[in-house]
């Protein structure tokens, strides 16, 4: 069972949201880091990692919000070709949630 099969209809969704949708916001986060790994060795080993992670989040009717948060991480000069790689291999979903605050008016939540 592949683990990512939830991904697309999680995606969907989040396009879907901003018809229903009260408010909606996004945001995105973009960190490069270099590491260099064991410097007092002659053969230290230096790469540059990149973390690039998009959310959106929902306020919904009836005072349910959502959030979905995908996470994409991997080593600069790790793919061969950029353009033709479509397979999307370490993207993730990071978070995702659904928030509902009241149920059916009751001072429950979910």
């Amino acid at each position: 069972m592949k683990p990512y099969r939830s991904l697309p209809g999680l995606i969907l969704l989040a396009l879907e949201l901003p018809l229903g949708a009260q408010e909606v916001a996004g945001h995105g986060l973009l960190r490069p880091r270099h590491a260099l790994r064991d410097p007092a060795s002659s053969g230290g080993k230096q790469f540059t990692s990149m973390r690039v992670r998009a959310a959106i989040e929902a306020a919904l009717e009836h005072d349910i919000e959502v959030y979905i948060e995908l996470q994409d991480v991997r080593l600069w000069g790790e793919e061969l070709n950029t353009l033709g790689d479509c397979s999307a291999d370490h993207l993730d979903l990071h978070q995702g949630y659904v928030d509902i605050k009241r149920l059916n008016d009751a001072p429950l939540a979910a």
